[in-house]
């Protein structure tokens, strides 16, 4: 991917480096310009199409929402469709076309820009703003607009409170960093080229997850059998003869307290980022909870059981769960969170005000599957193996997308130059 770039230019002890040219957006390279979008283009608006108006299938559209939440820098294919009617009162995009969110939540945020590059007539929404440069690569220029200086200028352009507003009319006044042509299609081809491995690896994430879980499900309840396991059956015990509850409050008020998570399972409250005050005077009254102990909370009805990789103490309003019986603790803190169990644990739940309160007692009368441990280790061993591949592929995309970040800062600041 690197080999069409030169060594980027080395900082300098000098105020404007060699090649360089200072102008109203900071330091650009010499045969660079700078140029308000209104004069390298034309703005128009986006008309129409309602939420009810939305099929799925029929004319491709976008609405301006989906620039926020489902496309980023370039808009490939769409997730909306219209009928032909709604088509005529709204406003066609073609390929090259740039669309900004005309509206959005935050300043932060306001003007979000992607450009459509398929071949296939579209329209857009009301609240978009749709900008067509003229003998500019729309790619780059895309690009471009998201880049610090941009959206520095997009957050003064910016107007309204709970909901910022921004118009072609301050738009235009929007001034970019253009390199010659030749060199924008040249940087349009590098960062395409991340585009599409981050592409590709998001699509392989996607896939992997819906096999972990398809595997999870089926694993987990005896649907698909371990190699080796197949002749054996599967029992069913109550889940107080496999479980205890614990209450040991034998610790000095000294240790890390915890919170249960429906993301991140058991974990310190000072990794939650939440200030929960508590009284200081009412340790002594918190469980003791050790590492593979499962705790059932007031959100459990929703999420599962939470198991615990770290010691320390809870509210004494959670439920601590500790074997009884040899288990695979790995095996039954992926059981406690699928979607069979949860659906077991509302048919026991009765609410009290912030939540809905599982006690001991009722879930000690669950049947629970209780697989020999020697199936259960294989199960949790290959339910490891097949979440350690989809983290391998999400580790892989951060690392493509800070790549991708690096490059654009360098390219689309003229401090790593492309070779024509």
């Amino acid at each position: 991917m690197n080999d069409t770039v030169t060594m980027p230019i080395q900082a300098q002890n000098i105020e404007i480096p060699n090649g360089f040219k200072q102008t109203a957006i900071g330091l650009i390279p010499s045969d660079w310009e700078v140029k308000k979008l209104g004069e390298i283009g034309s703005f128009s608006k986006g008309k129409g199409i309602l939420k009810a108006q939305v099929l799925e299938n029929g004319l491709p559209c976008i609405r301006y929402g989906e620039i926020y939440t489902t496309h980023h820098f370039v808009i490939k294919e769409f997730k909306s469709y219209i009928s032909e009617e709604v088509a005529n009162e709204s406003q066609e995009i073609s390929k090259g076309d740039i669309l900004f969110a005309g509206s959005g939540e935050t300043i932060d945020d306001i003007g979000k820009a992607v450009v459509y590059i398929g071949n296939e007539i579209a329209y857009a929404g009301g609240d978009t703003i749709i900008f067509k440069p003229n003998n500019n690569n729309s790619e780059t220029i895309s690009y471009i607009l998201e880049m610090d200086s941009s959206r520095k200028q997009k957050r003064t352009f910016g107007q309204g409170n709970s909901v910022v507003h921004i118009y072609p009319s301050e738009l235009k006044k929007l001034k970019i960093p253009l390199p010659p042509l030749p060199e924008q299609q040249k940087i349009a081809s590098i960062l395409s080229t991340w585009d599409e491995a981050i592409d590709n690896c998001k699509e392989i994430i996607e896939e992997l997850k819906v096999r972990n879980k398809g595997l999870t499900q089926k694993l987990l309840t005896g649907k698909m059998r371990v190699k080796g396991f197949e002749g054996s059956k599967w029992v069913e015990k109550k889940g107080n003869k496999i479980f205890r509850n614990n209450t040991d409050k034998t610790h000095n008020g000294d240790l890390e307290i915890l919170s249960a998570t429906q993301e991140r399972g058991v974990i310190p409250r000072s990794m939650n980022n939440i200030d929960i005050k508590y009284d200081k005077n009412s340790l002594g009254t918190y469980k003791k909870v050790e590492v593979g102990d499962y705790v059932i909370s007031l959100r459990s009805f929703q999420g599962g059981i939470e198991y615990s990789e770290y010691e320390g103490i809870v509210s004494p309003a959670y439920t601590i769960l500790k074997e009884i019986i040899p288990i695979s603790k790995k095996f039954y803190k992926v059981y406690f969170k699928t979607e069979t169990f949860i659906n077991r644990l509302n048919t026991i739940i009765y609410g009290i005000r912030d939540g809905k309160q599982i006690s001991f007692s009722d879930f000690a009368t669950l049947n629970i599957p209780y697989p020999s441990i020697e199936e259960q280790n294989e199960i949790a061993i290959i339910l490891d193996k097949a979440t350690e591949e989809l983290n391998q592929y999400q580790q892989k995309l951060q690392t493509l997308q800070l790549q991708k970040k690096g490059l654009m800062q360098q390219l689309l600041t003229g401090k790593v130059r492309v070779k024509i």
